[in-house]
């Protein structure tokens, strides 16, 4: 992790054969307020805690399914966390919630495990790393393992972020990830990997950016440039609009739900869309209960109002 990071409190894990360790006969434990299960053999001690350091970043659902992981490597499984697990805990945007399946790998040749609220997998490319008190699977094979597992649209938006500058994952160049992509000759969903680099851009910022604009693209409207710079005159520094169409000066902003909670950057989004307006820029604003219907149709709009062939 690039930044510091986060120390949090959980619960602490223990198997069910150590209860006694953690005063709790057979009946107390599965009985006990103090005991959770978490997967067959290992529990949640409420009573006693370990401290973990997290991404300054890490959410409710990176901590649930860092603390089912670690749950299910307490019990000597041999499963390393792998596909969207170790994406999610990586920072990478996936289609993931606390309450999904956890994906994980055993090497190749071993039985894949099979447990309720797991998929397993077995793999020659398996290399595990140490993060956050879970292993999870090398990056750069992760990204290999989301390229047969993802669709197209959600493989744009983590190639996105690789490609930006999310939470700590790596900032890498256009040719660094097609060298990543290229670098292994078979693997599955190759294709569909580099048709989603074709796709992807430098400069994003968000998952909801990347749904705009391949909504916008999608709709047949022109795609919009990432993050260009804007220089204003009456603001002293160059600004970045999420989107734009520069020379019909149209800006696309996509409002994420930090920018309500953060009451500085609210200011600063205040002032910059107050400077575009007065410099004869339009300025759509959309957050993530924005329909695209919606959005499109007010980008096709301001593109007609503009003059600009649609």
């Amino acid at each position: 992790m690039s930044a510091s990071p986060k120390r949090i409190e959980l619960p602490a894990l223990f198997r069910s054969t150590d209860r006694a360790e953690h005063g709790l006969s057979r009946y107390q434990l599965t009985h006990s307020r103090g005991a959770t299960r978490i997967h067959r053999g290992v529990y949640e001690d409420a009573g006693r805690s370990s401290v973990v350091n997290a991404p300054r970043w890490a959410g409710p659902t990176w901590v649930e399914v860092r603390q089912r992981l670690a749950a299910l490597q307490t019990v000597g499984t041999g499963a390393i966390g792998s596909h969207t697990t170790a994406a999610l805990l990586l920072g990478l945007p996936t289609p993931y919630g606390s309450e999904a399946l956890l994906h994980v790998t055993v090497p190749h040749g071993t039985r894949p495990l099979r447990r309720p609220g797991v998929v397993g997998h077995e793999s020659r490319h398996l290399e595990p790393r140490g993060h956050c008190g879970v292993h999870i699977n090398r990056g750069d094979l992760v990204v290999h393992e989301l390229a047969g597992h993802l669709p197209a649209g959600d493989l744009v938006a983590v190639f996105d972020a690789l490609l930006g500058t999310w939470q700590d994952t790596p900032d890498l160049t256009v040719d660094e990830l097609r060298s990543l992509l290229t670098g292994r000759r078979r693997y599955r969903g190759r294709r569909t990997a580099l048709d989603a680099l074709a796709r992807a851009r430098a400069g994003v910022r968000s998952p909801g950016e990347t749904r705009t604009r391949l909504a916008i693209v999608a709709a047949g409207l022109p795609e919009p440039e990432v993050a260009p710079a804007v220089r204003l005159p009456s603001l002293p520094a160059v600004i970045h609009p999420d989107m734009a169409y520069v020379g019909p000066r149209i800006a696309i902003e996509y409002e994420g739900p930090q920018h309500r909670l953060d009451e500085s950057q609210w200011d600063r989004d205040i002032e910059r869309y107050g400077a575009l307006v007065r410099h004869g820029w339009i300025v759509i604003r959309i957050t993530r209960r924005t329909s695209a219907a919606r959005f499109c149709r007010e980008v096709r709009e301001a593109l007609e109002l503009r003059a600009v062939p649609v």
